[in-house]
């Protein structure tokens, strides 16, 4: 979460708020404590309301929903990589040609990189 996902309600806040950073930790723990469901962040955003300010819950929404569909590609090409990687283990021990296996690995952790750069960037 970023401060464009939520905005000032009033300029004319008695107290300030200790920054966009303390106020994301605060909405993700709040979020995730509460099982990060779209009831808990209507929860979440009812409390900041209260603090004058606005959550973007459909965004939020959206953007979950795209780290998950995400986070499940990466895992299985995990799962791919690692199955993969016994299946080299396999060959050599029994003295056979990996090199076509160990190039698929070799596209998978690339793949792999660029999906946990793309659910870095997600979660910034």
């Amino acid at each position: 979460l970023t401060r464009k996902h939520f905005s000032a309600a009033s300029r004319d806040a008695k107290r300030p708020h200790s920054g966009p950073t303390r106020l994301k930790a605060t909405i993700a723990s709040l979020y995730q404590a509460k099982g990060r469901n779209e009831d808990s962040l209507n929860q979440v955003a009812s409390h900041l309301l209260k603090k004058k300010f606005v959550l973007d819950v459909p965004a939020i929404i959206s953007l979950e929903l795209e780290r998950k569909a995400l986070q499940a590609k990466v895992d299985q090409a995990q799962r791919e990589r690692n199955s993969k990687s016994k299946a080299i283990g396999a060959l050599k021990a029994k003295g056979e040609d990996a090199a076509q296996i160990m190039s698929e690995v070799e596209g998978l952790k690339e793949s792999l990189q660029a999906g946990e750069r793309q659910m870095k960037l997600l979660e910034d």
